[in-house]
């Protein structure tokens, strides 16, 4: 009778170990928490030719700003301060993009999930970011 009481207690630790006390404890990426969604070129590219309202950060920082933009893109650090959050994008229900260099870069997503805990709630990461942009041939802004 204890090795079965036994047996039953320790399987009930294993499957409490596994499960999270949070949503939050998934990530961002997982498929119980969104903090953000992932966008792609073609996506934005047609939001922009239909004058879609929209916020566009570049969350890549001085370092790693080879001064190209996605076509209205706001500079926007992942390191920013929240008032330079609340200024780059006022209203935490605009449909908001955020990219930086490449899929290696973590910056946008870093900014994203950020985000999420002030409160924005339509965020939108393109991952491929400003690298994948310019090989598409699409049109960017340069920085002054």
């Amino acid at each position: 009778m204890k090795k079965k009481t036994m047996l039953s207690l320790t399987a009930l630790a294993l499957l409490l170990m596994g499960t999270p006390t949070s949503t939050f404890a998934h990530g961002p990426d997982s498929d119980h928490h969104h903090a953000y969604e992932e966008i792609h070129a073609e996506k934005i590219k047609e939001m922009l030719d239909s004058e879609e309202n929209v916020v566009i950060l570049d969350a890549r920082t001085k370092d790693y700003d080879d001064g190209n933009r996605l076509p209205g893109a706001k500079f926007l650090p992942y390191n920013s301060s929240d008032e330079e959050v609340e200024a780059a994008a006022p209203s935490k229900e605009s449909t908001i993009i955020i990219y930086c260099t490449s899929p290696k870069c973590p910056a946008s997503k870093f900014l994203a999930e950020r985000m999420a805990t002030m409160g924005y709630t339509n965020l939108l990461k393109y991952p491929e970011g400003i690298n994948d942009w310019v090989q598409k041939g699409y049109p960017v802004e340069h920085a002054n």
